[in-house]
């Protein structure tokens, strides 16, 4: 819990109003959102904050929309349930809807945003919903445009929670541990990129800069776009930042509150509790739910074990039930027929090797749609993913794989670097530990220096001291498949950032070998991320190979010095060949030759 206290000496008021941008990219949509097939709901959360403070909201929506056939069609826009405007659009049209939002709907700190998508084909009595035809896309610059009084962004308790999401992170030519630490937590709490913050265009990345004389964790720099300053704490201004959309604004919490209560073992994750929109859905022939579960969302000591779904489906009036279905990234765990009226639960264990770093978990609702002929329109019905759902925990054992790290890493670890990082360096680390920590992982940040005790990240030209990693890059390291055919080269191992999970004396150490282009790690993808194995490669281009020194019977890893007789046999068969076929040939010479002596002994004893 974060105990709200008055931070010292609010920053003078500003003396213009402050635009911010919502793009859709920083609530989870940066692909757009995009209906079809006459009909289609989508709800968007625009985090603006304290409505008190903001004095306009304006949606921008760019579009492009085509339908194969004359359609009567159009979109519904409602500010949490009461509709504000209807929009037709033409068979083929692209252009920008802006749509004011009425001050008296700002009533929360999130702005619910819902596009109802509707229509029905002209000169036609009736048609199957089912022959589609139609698209309508918003994305590109869509987004909100939100305008906050002057005085909003007067300290950094009311700033926070106007501020975009994004952060521009500026560190100090010669940044301190806890500096680096802070700036890495910052970076598993919020989107960063590593430099100075763009002056062109829309406000739409909030300027974070670091000054170890500054008291409190936080204050606020003035500006046309304002800037906060890390003080003391860093790593307690990496909690608030995590924290900001639900800080209730005007204070700012102190260290001690805002590091929070260390995570403890929990038997259960409950759905309800991650990013995800739950809400109930009204389903014609499919629909569901997508939740991320991400592992750093795992406490310390545990495991994902499985997943328990509970839903409640109403009653459509046919005979055909309808089917409910759990997935866990993309692949179908288990399925059964809903009863209208009662919980009906899907419990299923998780099969080993399907988690990651990433997970996402399907719940979909299937029907035999009714209607949608001649005779009714499609009739939707109500689906309700319930509170009780769940994903089960277990203890966990020693981390086998990268995913299990971020749970290991919950109680805390050390990042040792090898002399004091630059950006460039500390932005590689940050895109290659996505994942790995979050905001409220204990992180202890080390120069040089000993192995310490504890799960440790070591980044280095070498292996800790003391440890044998399975994979030992050098000029003559190969990588092959069982087959003997190349994997990956020598000087594809040279030049790469090699990536390992060494276990020592029961606690994790991630070995990180920067390669040639591992500043270039700094913009790396989700999907690139640490997730499989034990042994990862990587360059410029985000990650080349993975794989599992224990588990994997396709592929061998020859070190330098490593002998192995099987992959010698292999490289010398055609001697050994031409060995065993002299070899034989010379054993039946002899033998010949003793049975032609035999016959003459036998021949001079019978004269």
């Amino acid at each position: 819990m974060i105990t709200a206290l008055a931070l010292a000496g609010p920053a003078p008021v500003l003396a213009q109003p402050v635009t911010r941008a919502i793009p859709l990219e920083e609530i989870g949509q940066g692909d757009g959102v995009e209906f079809s097939g006459l009909a289609g709901r989508k709800v968007l959360h625009f985090p603006i904050g304290d409505p008190a403070d903001v004095q306009s909201v304006v949606l921008n929506l760019p579009f492009e929309t085509q339908s194969a056939y004359p359609a009567n069609r159009q979109i519904t826009l409602r500010i949490g349930s009461r509709a504000i405007a209807t929009r037709r659009f033409a068979d083929t049209e692209s252009g920008i809807w802006r749509m004011p939002v009425p001050a008296n709907l700002l009533d929360s700190r999130y702005l619910s945003v819902a596009l109802d998508y509707s229509g029905a084909l002209k000169g036609a009595r009736c048609a199957a919903s089912q022959i589609g035809g139609d698209w309508i896309r918003f994305g590109g610059g869509a987004g909100a445009e939100v305008v906050y009084a002057d005085d909003a962004m007067r300290d950094a308790g009311r700033a926070i929670g106007h501020a975009p999401g994004p952060l521009a992170v500026e560190l100090p030519a010669r940044p301190s541990e806890a500096q680096v630490a802070g700036a890495l937590l910052l970076a598993a709490a919020r989107p960063v990129r590593f430099g100075p913050p763009r002056t062109d265009g829309d406000w739409q990345e909030t300027h974070v800069t670091f000054d170890a004389s500054s008291q409190g964790p936080l204050k606020i720099a003035q500006g046309s776009r304002p800037a906060f300053i890390v003080g003391r704490d860093p790593q307690a201004a990496a909690r608030i930042f995590a924290a900001a959309p639900d800080l209730p604004g005007g204070a700012l919490p102190v260290a001690a509150a805002a590091l929070g209560e260390r995570q403890v073992s929990r038997a259960a994750i409950g759905l309800s509790s991650l990013d995800a929109d739950l809400a109930p859905r009204l389903i014609s022939d499919r629909g569901g739910w997508t939740i991320p579960l991400p592992a750093a969302r795992v406490p310390h000591g545990r495991t994902l074990s499985g997943l328990v779904a509970d839903l409640a489906v109403a009653d459509d009036g046919g005979d055909t039930p309808a089917i409910v279905t759990i997935a866990l990234n993309g692949l179908l765990l288990a399925s059964r027929p809903a009863m209208p009226g009662e919980r009906n639960r899907l419990s299923v264990s998780i099969p080993d090797g399907l988690a990651t770093t990433d997970n996402r978990i399907d719940v979909s609702v299937l029907r035999q749609e009714r209607g949608g002929d001649c005779d009714s329109p499609p009739v939707r019905q109500e689906a309700r993913l319930l509170a009780s759902s769940h994903a089960v925990l277990d203890k966990a054992g020693e981390p086998a794989d990268f995913h299990d790290l971020p749970a290991a890493f919950a109680g805390g670890v050390t990042l040792v670097l090898p002399a004091r990082p630059g950006n460039a360096t500390i932005a590689a680390v940050a895109g290659l530990l996505g994942g790995m920590l979050s905001a409220s992982t204990p992180l202890s940040v080390q120069f040089g220096g000993a192995l310490p005790d504890g799960p440790v990240i070591w980044l280095g030209d070498n292996p800790p001291p003391g440890i044998e990693p399975p994979l030992r890059p050098s000029a003559k390291t190969r990588i092959r498949g069982v087959d003997g055919t190349p994997m990956v080269d020598a000087a594809t191992l040279a030049r790469a950032s090699v990536v390992q999970l060494v276990p020592k004396g029961g606690r994790p150490v991630l070995w990180i070998r920067p390669g040639r282009d591992f500043a270039q790690l700094a913009g790396m993808s989700a999907a690139a991320r640490l997730g499989y194995g034990d042994i990862a490669l990587f360059d410029g281009s985000g990650r080349l190979f993975a794989m599992h020194s224990g588990r994997e019977k396709l592929v061998d890893i020859e070190n330098e010095g490593d002998f192995d007789l099987a992959d010698w046999m292999r490289q010398h068969r055609i001697w050994l060949v031409l060995g065993a076929w002299l070899l034989v040939s010379a054993l039946f010479a002899w033998l010949l030759r003793q049975t032609y002596l035999s016959r003459d002994r036998g021949g001079q004893n019978d004269g």
